[in-house]
């Protein structure tokens, strides 16, 4: 329905046929919503409460107000004229020590990339959303590729040389594109001391994508149906924190840390992470709630990331909630909820190319209605070196087992089983099970 909606906006048209693409997008969800109070009403409930509350939450305010000044620049705010420039001048501007830049209700149309300056504060007030033209302009030659819409000044630096930007309460809206690769909201490279607060996005690659940095948060936002990974990392990314944030209809991976390169040429190690309080509703298939990777050389991997007190429903798909893979040690997956599996085990410790991690504990996680496939084995799976699986509880679901153990040196211990059809353990490494007795 959007790449029907992009082919018709971009041709010739009456003045009354550039009414229609709204108006039978309007007209389909109506039938839509019709019959299913028909014939589901609780569904239908759900399902126009989760779009209100969508655009609402993310663009607050739609329509537009008049045209803003900051001083010598001019925006439009209305999404139809272009606020590239005047917002690429405005962001230039931009002293460190300088006051916060209050951006007012509008919708901005963008068409190429902007860029922050270090010591930045930008603030969005309710209502104020950076909308992704269809008409996207080739990056200048000190820009990354791809279509993001906000990056730090110096992001092809060979070292950390950007600091200190923070970004607050703005919305991101990349429905209009039809071409999404490359869509980062927001791109930050080798940048320090970066805090993004109580943002939204719609749609495009990555909501967040932070490469090389050091001293990252991102905290309270949205993700609304990304194709990549809502909030991501790469390049060896250092000293990151992603806190109790929501994750939405996600089709590729909710939040990703990986030590390898874009391009999986350099070995990487992702360090120091902390990864809690999220809130992830549907991954997509084949994919995983959250990932810790190498996916590089070997030597690839992370190293003292803790994965700590999330919830994540993947809606039925065959996804994995939790995993590990890549070098490194001392990984740690503690009181998570994973819940609504379909095939690939739930957590998941093993190899990829960048190795396989050694030291990890996967500990007080809750695994509930997780279904098996006819290749399933276990809703936990160790494929590592000194794993320990420890006071896990695993409710109903129909696996084999509860946890195979398929490394050296690993420990299970004090975990539970609460029906289903599984049994407890399938160790096929030189594992050490210990009696479990009610705590």
């Amino acid at each position: 329905m959007l790449a029907t909606h992009l082919e018709i906006y971009g041709k010739p048209r009456l003045p009354f046929t550039k009414l229609c693409p709204h108006f039978l997008a309007i007209l389909g969800l109506a039938v839509i919503l019709i019959f299913l109070i028909c014939f589901h009403e609780p569904l239908a409930k759900e399902l126009h409460h989760n779009i209100r509350q969508s655009f609402d939450d993310a663009a607050g305010n739609l329509t537009s107000g008049e045209p803003t000044e900051f001083g010598k620049h001019r925006l439009a705010g209305d999404g139809v004229a272009d606020d590239t420039a005047a917002l690429r001048d405005l962001f230039a501007s931009v002293k460190s020590g300088a006051p916060p830049i209050e951006l007012p209700p509008g919708r901005y149309l963008i068409q190429a990339s902007l860029a922050l300056r270090s010591g930045t504060h930008l603030v969005c007030r309710t209502g104020a959303v950076f909308v992704a033209g269809p008409r996207w302009l080739p990056p200048r030659e000190d820009f990354p590729p791809g279509r993001p819409i906000l990056i730090n000044q110096n992001y092809l630096a060979s070292d950390i040389t950007d600091s200190d930007i923070i970004i607050d309460g703005c919305s991101f809206d990349y429905t209009a594109m039809s071409e999404v690769a490359g869509t980062h909201a927001i791109r930050f490279r080798m940048a320090r001391g970066v805090r993004i607060t109580d943002i939204t996005c719609i749609g495009g690659n990555d909501c967040t994508a932070m490469l090389g940095t050091v001293d990252t948060v991102v905290s309270r936002s949205k993700c609304l149906q990304s194709t990549n990974a809502c909030f991501d990392h790469w390049e060896g990314a250092r000293d990151f924190v992603v806190r109790e944030n929501t994750v939405s209809g996600a089709f590729g991976y909710g939040i990703l840390a990986t030590g390898t390169d874009t391009s999986h040429a350099t070995a990487g190690m992702a360090l120091n992470g902390l990864i809690e309080g999220n809130r992830i509703s549907g991954v997509g298939v084949q994919f995983a709630g959250i990932w810790v990777n190498g996916l590089g050389p070997p030597g690839s991997g992370a190293s003292k990331v803790r994965v700590v007190q999330n919830q994540i429903d993947v809606g039925g798909a065959a996804a994995v909630c939790v995993k590990f893979s890549g070098s490194g040690a001392d990984l740690v997956a503690r009181s998570n909820t994973c819940e609504h599996g379909n095939g690939p085990a739930a957590i998941v410790v093993g190899r990829d190319s960048g190795g396989v991690p050694t030291s990890v504990l996967i500990t007080e996680n809750v695994i509930k209605d997780w279904r098996a496939t006819a290749e399933s084995v276990a809703a936990i799976t160790s494929k590592a070196v000194a794993t320990r699986i420890e006071k896990n509880i695993v409710q109903g679901g129909t696996y084999p087992f509860a946890i195979w153990l398929d490394g050296h040196n690993q420990v299970a211990r004090g975990n539970r089983v609460d029906g289903g059809t599984h049994g407890k353990y399938l160790n096929t490494g030189n594992a050490v099970v210990t009696d479990d007795r009610p705590q």
